[in-house]
């Protein structure tokens, strides 16, 4: 057992009792966990320097995420999703450095997020939090997520401004915070993120006026969704209107 246990872990499923019916190993460093009761303690300790890749299987009828998924300190990706799982992120998760992908969508977690998450957390590429019943405000820490590519924060309870560190994120392609109660004015620094593709602010409380070239300052844009708020500002021939005839057949849209 202590010799197989030295491999990298691809998947266990767990009976109702807690006790491992299968145990699959590789070198992939990966692991799926069907959730029907918690892992143990020492379950999760035999994993910890094993583990880069968690991904959570549930048949809904589970409580809260398990707070033993600190104890994986090599994790690189930890997704969650249609779970129904409850309760709020184990804060050890936002010690695990290592991790690129967090994913936890498609539940009812609630909570906020940690003011110094991205200090915490200093290689983020991917953060999904949509669908759940997050409160607070975005951290004005989350412009240290200078790795950040995907960002996705929709239907929470998110209040507050937009954060103007957001603009300092040179690599992001999504950004997704529609549905929350977000509001104030858009940070005009996020329209110079040349690397965006889908912006989606529709259903909050922003206002202020769009720029008229917004096109010409976000060249990659394929989706703008931002309707149910209180935005002005026409987009002239200069900059939008312009900006979509060469980039033509990609959707873009603006409400």
């Amino acid at each position: 057992m202590e010799e197989r246990c030295r491999l990298h872990v691809l998947a266990i499923a767990i009976l109702k009792s807690g006790r491992l019916k299968r145990t699959m190993y590789s070198q992939l460093g990966s692991v799926e966990i069907a959730l029907y009761s918690k892992l143990s303690v020492a379950e999760f300790n035999l994993l910890q320097d094993e583990v880069s890749s968690l991904t959570l299987v549930s048949n809904k009828s589970v409580g809260e995420i398990p707070a033993e998924i600190g104890n994986l300190r090599n994790l690189v990706r930890f997704a969650v999703e249609h779970s129904g799982l409850t309760g709020s992120i184990p804060p050890a998760i936002f010690n695990i450095s290592s991790l690129k992908d967090l994913i936890i969508a498609n539940n009812s977690i609630f909570g906020s997020l940690p003011m110094d998450l991205c200090h915490r957390l200093p290689n983020l590429e991917i953060l999904f939090l949509y669908d759940n019943k997050f409160v607070g405000s975005i951290p004005r820490d989350i412009g240290n997520c200078t790795m950040l590519q995907q960002l996705r924060l929709a239907r929470n309870n998110f209040t507050g401004a937009i954060p103007l560190e957001m603009g300092n994120l040179r690599y992001l392609k999504v950004l997704r915070l529609p549905v929350n109660s977000l509001i104030g004015s858009i940070p005009p620094n996020i329209f110079n993120i040349s690397t965006l593709e889908d912006i989606t602010f529709a259903v909050n409380h922003l206002f202020g006026n769009l720029p008229s070239n917004l096109g010409l300052w976000l060249p990659n844009l394929k989706r703008l969704l931002l309707g149910g708020n209180e935005l002005d500002g026409k987009l002239s021939d200069k900059g939008f209107v312009k900006s979509s005839k060469m980039l033509m057949g990609k959707r873009i849209g603006v409400g």
